[in-house]
């Protein structure tokens, strides 16, 4: 299936969707599933460096051996990547997976929550099959929506790199990452102005429930994003 999808280069990004969800978490009384990934060419990026003929091989989550003298143990699911060539999964650290795309940020208050959540699944699969395995998402106008979309991968409910969340903006009012240009009798649901502080203190609140709710890193938005 995914030489079809990667005709040239196969990264470790799909490493995940090739095992099923039940051999990926076994029971404790179970050994971690082994997969022996036969490699004709892997970009050795430490060494900087291509080796040929290499094995890798992943038990469970993790790689456990990478060479070209790796012995494939037996029982192991051993996928055949001898015609391509392969190399470790790529980092983005600016990433907004959990936003819809729109150059307009009132185009958020036209969809509910869920049609959010929902609309920006295809987003995390596209970007592990583009090779990247893990992303630092840096802040969405729906607050804690990145939140649901890690835990929802890390769980194996949907596919996609390994994620790191800021939850959502801390900003001023009428900041920038703060929904603009609405007529003042218009109240915004709260995940849409969940970071806006106003004070120092204000921004410990905010930062602290942030913090309560799962975020990894935080977003300040203190220059007008630009």
């Amino acid at each position: 299936m995914f030489k079809q999808l990667l005709v040239t280069c196969l990264l470790f990004s799909v490493l995940p969707v090739s095992i099923r969800a039940e051999q990926v978490r076994p029971s404790p009384s179970e050994p971690a599933p082994v997969v022996a990934i036969r490699a004709g060419r892997f970009i050795d990026v430490s060494a900087g460096r291509t080796l040929s003929d290499v094995v890798i091989l992943v038990r469970g989550q993790k790689i456990d051996a990478v060479g070209p003298g790796v012995r494939v143990p037996d029982g192991a699911q051993v996928i055949d990547l001898s015609s391509m060539t392969v190399l470790p999964g790529l980092i983005d650290c600016h990433t907004h997976l959990a936003d819809v795309a729109a150059s307009e940020p009132l185009e958020v208050v036209k969809r509910t929550a869920v049609e959010t959540a929902y609309a920006v699944i295809p987003n995390a699969r596209l970007t592990l099959l583009s090779g990247f395995t893990t992303v630092r998402d840096v802040g969405v106008y729906r607050a804690l929506n990145d939140v649901a979309m890690r835990d929802a991968i890390a769980n194996g409910v949907i596919v996609g790199p390994r994620m790191y969340v800021a939850g959502a903006y801390i900003t001023i009012s009428e900041g920038a990452g703060a929904m603009t240009g609405l007529s003042p009798d218009i109240q915004l649901p709260p995940d849409l102005r969940f970071g806006e502080a106003n004070s120092p203190w204000e921004v410990r609140q905010r930062i602290r429930v942030l913090a309560h709710r799962g975020a990894d890193h935080i977003k300040v938005l203190s220059t007008g994003a630009v």
